[in-house]
């Protein structure tokens, strides 16, 4: 067992942190971006959209700095539009589909 708290050194050396930062690097992304060109019927806009919003996000909710009440109202705002998207997605008829 290790003596290490929690998020301590022995955390941020683990297999599963190596894993995932080689499965969402900056090359894997590329890789697919690649893909995205080539293959027809991607919507590369909405992959482009998806980069920057998630950009936008990790600038505005740095999560090396501490949680405060703008962190949480931007969490409740972006759990409402969740929801939202979701029961939109579900009510709204889309063309051409019966």
């Amino acid at each position: 067992m290790s003596a290490t708290p929690a998020g301590g050194p022995a955390l941020r050396r683990s297999g599963v942190r190596q894993v995932a930062g080689a499965l969402f690097s900056d090359r894997y992304a590329l890789i697919l971006g690649f893909f995205g060109f080539v293959m027809r019927g991607v919507d590369n806009w909405a992959h482009l959209g998806g980069f920057a919003g998630g950009f936008l996000a990790g600038v505005l909710l740095d999560p090396r700095k501490e949680e405060s009440g703008n962190h949480r109202l931007a969490a409740v705002v972006c759990l409402g539009l969740t929801v939202a998207s979701i029961v939109a997605s579900l009510v709204i008829p889309v063309p051409g589909l019966r």
